[in-house]
């Protein structure tokens, strides 16, 4: 006997837009959290969006 296939793997993603407070800064990449400024002892100068982090 051989080996055979199992069966068959699908690693194709479907790029959506980035949900509220999250961004990502490339065409193909993973969607991240905003940076948190308050939390950190800063103020947020600029809000994130879908292609760009926040601003603190």
């Amino acid at each position: 006997p051989g080996l055979a296939p199992a069966g068959t793997v699908n690693f194709q993603f479907e790029c959506k837009p980035c949900q509220n407070g999250t961004y990502s800064s490339s065409r193909n990449g993973w969607c991240r959290n905003w940076t948190d400024c308050e939390s950190s002892g800063f103020l947020t100068l600029r809000e994130g969006n879908s292609t760009h982090n926040s601003v603190c």
